[in-house]
């Protein structure tokens, strides 16, 4: 062990275990994530307990509830824990945190509302309407809907948490601001499968979203942002309420 501590140094003498534990803890997690936030993943019988809680029988809507429940507990429970068993971080550390964020929760929701017109706009695209909303079944109903946006939240508090905070703030202690590309280049190619216009979007919303969790010491803001344009995308491509 100790020989290969001393080939590891030697080979890479600028790394210290800090973002190389960072580094593979993070890519370990993302990969078990996408392989369990898949369909053949879920347990038997998530189904049929989604429905009788939530009284609709929808399989999509399931499969996507269990994807989100993954996001979290993946992309955000374990690694707090791990953070803070190994690291010492506390979650606050990692932008846990609300004191001091009025002034960009009213920036994002600025953002939101100055590209609400192009999000409705591309939101009747082939591309994004067959994408979207990617439940089918919320399409024709509200109550749906809004069940799948309000467990929306758990999803974005996993993803946003993942990039902004554990890659974010986790490498900006050893790399300053350069940690905004270690953050933003996996989140752009998370978007592969997604129209090309979001794909290209998901460039400058990685530098944007990282400027405002470092303004603000804070995922939160980038969670409601997230949010909020999803739910937007979503609601366009809905008729039940037309």
């Amino acid at each position: 062990m100790n020989r290969l501590r001393r080939l590891f140094t030697s080979t890479y003498p600028d790394l210290d275990r800090h973002p190389v534990g960072l580094a593979v803890m993070s890519m370990a997690m993302l990969t078990v994530y996408v392989e369990m936030g898949k369909r053949r993943s879920m347990p038997d019988g998530w189904v049929d307990w989604v429905a009788s809680v939530v009284d609709f029988g929808d399989p999509q809507l399931a499969r996507y509830l269990w994807k989100n429940s993954m996001c979290a507990l993946l992309l955000m429970v374990v690694p707090l824990i791990l953070m803070r068993v190994f690291a010492g971080w506390r979650p606050r550390d990692l932008g846990f945190r609300i004191r001091n964020t009025l002034g960009e929760f009213k920036l994002v929701t600025v953002l939101w509302l100055a590209f609400l017109p192009v999000l409705w706009v591309v939101s009747d695209f082939p591309a994004f309407d067959k994408t979207y909303p990617q439940v089918r079944g919320i399409k024709t109903d509200a109550l749906m809907f809004a069940v799948h946006h309000a467990y929306y939240l758990v999803y974005w508090m996993g993803w946003e948490f993942y990039f902004r905070g554990l890659l974010l703030f986790g490498f900006e202690r050893d790399y300053q601001s350069k940690a905004v590309l270690l953050s933003t280049f996996p989140f752009v190619v998370m978007h592969y499968g997604k129209p090309p216009i979001e794909m290209m979007a998901a460039i400058a919303a990685g530098f944007i979203l990282c400027g405002i969790a470092l303004r603000s010491r804070s995922i939160l803001p980038g969670v409601f942002l997230h949010w909020l344009v999803q739910m937007s995308i979503d609601f366009a491509n809905c008729t039940w309420w037309r």
